[in-house]
């Protein structure tokens, strides 16, 4: 509820909103009995009409008052008043320590200052039988006058007086976070917890301790101990890891103050400090001492202007103070009540650092080997062989292989020339002996393979015509009727194979299918968002992944269909292989879109990528405007932002909304994309780059299914593609008439090219019919507008893909998206003559596979790409269940 200025609860006048948080609103408020402004939380009215829920509250607030400590919140009062509940806690001028962090570190002789009366804090907690739990910097306050106020004991937990240990109770609801806010299994924040928070176990007042030490640290260097860039590592890293010394940080802070926070960071309770009462001595002494002047450097603390006062108790520091205590002793008070045991924690354990992509990975069945494929720094892919516990894996002679998977009998499926074809790779499949050896070739086209049980023989998924797909198993069988849907993640096991049969518009969206030999498939559920899956443990469910753009869920299904989350992740976590013990290797991945592009008389590329666009969609003819949209992940965008920006660099100019069939007239002057009108009417939309008002045209029959636009080169007309159908249509400018089919049949088109010449008297197409030859799957035909036939072409590749015609009519330019650098020729498609031209280059090739989108123009004088950039880290995962 929102209270306004001058409404009273119980003797209380409020003034004036502060804030609102998750967990209530905070008010600055007057309490007449004492004359002093106080601040007050009103509870949620769900919380606030719990009587279980807010008898504990009460208890727990009596807890804290009781403490009455000089570096502890005050509160001062607790009420109800009809349906509303409240707190009375102290108001507060200053700021939090992490706001006094963002400044830097701060000088060795202050932070010992702050440190000692944190401790002090602490101690009064800890001797009165309560852990915090979540000590960091945001729930230190530094008062105006320079005091320390530990703050937000939500997460605090009775203990039996004397330091008896409580259990952590870490619940599902919970959350753990990093700086970005991740939502996790544990209670804490991911970069301060101790390591026995992170497995789950039992704390008491030495968890504090930890926390402290993590504290202290980053005051002294102005970094934190075991930050990482996700919640996962952070983790690892408290289990696993030591922080940098001090003095390497980069603090001018003594040895003994360096011992005094390692021996608070010990990984073993035992080991830490064994109260904070201790910990305050310590650094009194440190400080106090007659040496203290020498030992801790009296450093000049910087000049800083004068810090505003911020008047009232921080929204941060009171959203959680008191009511995450509620929500958080709630559950596991429910929890205790029903017998529930906290989870285990799962453990993440990093197994690579290299900067670039990783393709694949498996255990290595019957040995402690993990293999996995990756490129390196911009290499071509390698596959490894990792040992367990050792950070130095064996690179295997198999040159731009990428592992698809692993046997028993020691063997691994591999691909090799890989190419990438509307979203999906496929290539070469061969058997490569782990222990050293040849390849031997098994399949020369297709998508992705596995072994069958005894590691003889693979299953595999090929093309079959130009868009369809089937699965053999064995090889050379066709388990399914063809299907014009992609096919993913073929995984066999007990005579069952798993499966996504995708849909062929979204390949992360479709069916997860498992299939026995002589019976059909069956459906187990929809997937949206699905990266990969795996048999589980047991072989009766399968695991699976799915990332929805900002969280990855790890999921289990069974074969009856039931299905249930692992884990959670904030970012995208592919799931890749699971063995017998149920531990899984996990790819993490952060993919990033860039366009780059050279203007005509310039040596040098500039990146264009302006703000969410990040694809070229047209370039004009002279060469210094291209056209900018976003795109995702291999799907078709309803809206997005169209961006004309110049080639030298200079800022963007936004020109409306449109799909990403969308493309820029030759002369620069219009923008043409597809859309709807209010009415659901299909229809091509004409923004104009400078002056004037649009134009809209209605679209019907297979035009209004279009997703390729061109402007024809003489002016006055745009041609649209439909691929569904294979089909042309003309739309005159002029008079809106539509003229469908003017070109039709199994032809077809590559997304991005331009395929008229500049003459208007050639059409580059594709030939449909010939995507079944191993050598040729995309077989170019010209189209002449003159005699209206279709010309084979010759000496066309697989791997190229068609940018748009040469100025003098006669030749192509055609570019090679699977290789970095990037070749690009002029190619005369009737005499099969090609001649080098160009070789795109990006400045940073790490992690990326290949060019996108290249818009070149006529005379190849000036051009636009786009690159997907992918890095990637390879998990070990123990504790899912």
């Amino acid at each position: 509820m929102t209270l306004v200025a001058g409404t009273r609860l119980g003797p209380y006048e409020i003034l004036a909103p502060l804030g609102a948080g998750g967990m209530g609103e905070v008010y600055r408020a007057r309490d007449p009995k004492l004359n002093r402004d106080v601040a007050i939380k009103v509870l949620p009215e769900a919380l606030a009409a719990d009587p279980v829920a807010l008898a504990r509250f009460e208890r727990e607030a009596q807890a804290v008052a009781a403490l009455s400590h000089p570096n502890i919140l005050a509160i001062f009062d607790f009420g109800q008043q009809g349906d509303t509940a409240y707190a009375v806690m102290e108001l507060l001028e200053g700021e939090t320590l992490r706001a006094r962090l963002a400044h830097g570190a701060l000088p060795a002789r202050k932070a010992v200052e702050l440190a000692v009366q944190i401790a002090e804090g602490l101690a009064a907690a800890h001797e009165k039988g309560i852990v915090h739990r979540d000590l960091k910097p945001e729930n230190v306050f530094v008062t105006a006058e320079g005091r320390a106020k530990v703050l937000d004991f939500g997460l605090a937990k009775a203990v039996a007086p004397g330091g008896a240990t409580a259990t952590a109770g870490p619940g599902v609801s919970m959350q753990v976070t990093t700086g970005h806010t991740g939502p996790g299994l544990v209670m804490g924040t991911a970069a301060y917890m101790s390591p026995e928070q992170v497995r789950g176990e039992a704390v008491d007042h030495r968890s504090d301790i930890f926390a402290f030490g993590a504290v202290l640290y980053e005051m002294l260097t102005g970094r934190q101990a075991f930050g990482r860039e996700t919640a996962a590592e952070s983790m690892t890293a408290i289990l696993k890891e030591e922080p940098p010394e001090i003095a390497v940080a980069g603090a001018g802070s003594s040895p003994a103050l360096q011992r005094i926070v390692q021996h608070c960071l010990e990984k073993k309770p035992g080991e830490r400090f064994q109260s904070a009462r201790d910990v305050a001595f310590a650094l009194q002494a440190l400080s106090g001492s007659a040496s203290g002047s020498a030992a801790i450097r009296a450093d000049a603390a910087p000049t800083r202007s004068p810090m505003p006062r911020v008047l009232g108790l921080l929204i941060g520091v009171l959203a959680g103070a008191l009511l995450a205590l509620v929500a958080v002793r709630f559950v596991q008070d429910r929890q205790a009540d029903r017998g529930v045991a906290p989870p285990a924690l799962p453990s993440f354990r990093k197994l690579t650092f290299g900067r670039g992509s990783i393709d694949g990975a498996r255990f290595v069945p019957g040995s402690r080997d993990i293999a996995y494929s990756a490129r390196w720094q911009g290499n071509p892919s390698t596959v490894y062989l990792l040992r367990e516990g050792s950070l130095e894996p064996r690179a295997l002679d198999a040159p731009g292989a990428i592992l698809l998977a692993t046997s028993a009998q020691g063997g691994a499926a591999v691909m090799t020339a890989p190419v990438l074809n509307n979203g999906m790779i496929e290539g070469t499949v061969s058997v490569l002996p782990l222990a050293g050896g040849g390849m031997r070739e098994v399949s020369r086209v297709a998508l992705n393979a596995d072994f069958v049980a005894d590691g003889a023989d693979l299953c595999l998924v090929t093309r079959r015509g130009s868009n369809g797909f089937q699965l053999e198993w064995p090889q050379g069988e066709v388990l399914l009727k063809p299907s014009s849907d992609p096919l993913r993640s073929p995984r066999v096991r007990d005579g069952r194979l798993a499966y996504l049969e995708a849909t062929a518009a979204v390949l992360a969206d479709g069916e997860l299918r498992v299939v026995s030999r002589g019976e059909p498939p069956r459906s187990l559920l929809r997937c949206k968002g699905f990266t990969s899956l795996a048999w589980g443990p047991g072989g009766q469910e399968i695991w699976f992944s799915t990332f929805d753009g900002a969280e990855s869920l790890i999921q289990a299904v069974s074969l009856q269909g039931r299905t249930r989350i692992l884990a959670r992740y904030p970012g995208r976590l592919e799931l890749v292989d699971v063995d017998a013990a149920g531990r899984c290797l996990a790819i993490a991945s952060i993919q990033l879109r860039q366009a780059t592009g050279r203007a005509r008389g310039v040596d040098r590329e500039v990146d264009l990528t302006w703000l969410d666009a990040q694809t070229p969609m047209g370039l004009s003819a002279d060469g210094t405007r291209v056209l900018l949209a976003r795109s995702g992940d291999w799907e078709m965008s309803n809206r997005v932002g169209l961006y004309l920006r110049p080639l030298d660099g200079r800022p963007a100019t936004n020109v409306g909304t449109g799909n990403l069939s969308a493309n820029l007239s030759p002369d620069g002057r219009w923008v043409a994309t597809l859309e709807a009108d209010g009415k659901g009417q299909a229809g091509l939309r004409l923004i104009p780059t400078g002056a004037g008002a649009s134009r809209w045209y209605p679209l019907t029959g297979a035009a209004a299914n279009a997703d390729g636009i061109w402007f024809h080169p003489a002016g006055g007309a745009i041609y649209l593609g439909e691929e569904v159908t294979n089909s042309i249509s003309r739309l005159d400018l002029a008079t809106g008439t539509l003229t469908p089919k003017v070109v039709a049949g199994r032809v077809g088109y590559t997304m991005g090219q331009e395929p008229f010449s500049q003459d208007g008297r050639r059409l580059l197409l594709v030939d449909m019919n010939e995507g079944t030859t191993d050598e040729r799957p995309f077989h170019f035909l010209v189209f002449d507008g003159e005699g209206a036939h279709l010309t084979p072409t010759k000496g066309n590749l697989r791997t190229e893909v068609a940018a748009r015609w040469a100025d003098n009519n006669r030749e192509v330019y055609l570019y090679d998206r699977n290789a970095i650098p990037a070749s690009v020729v002029r190619w005369d498609p009737v005499s099969g003559v090609r001649r080098p031209f160009l070789q795109i280059t990006p400045a940073d090739p790490s992690g990326v596979w290949g060019i996108n989108n290249l818009t070149i123009t006529p005379s190849g004088d000036a051009y636009a790409y786009s690159v997907v950039r992918k890095f990637s880290d390879l998990y070990l995962i123990e504790g899912l269940k």
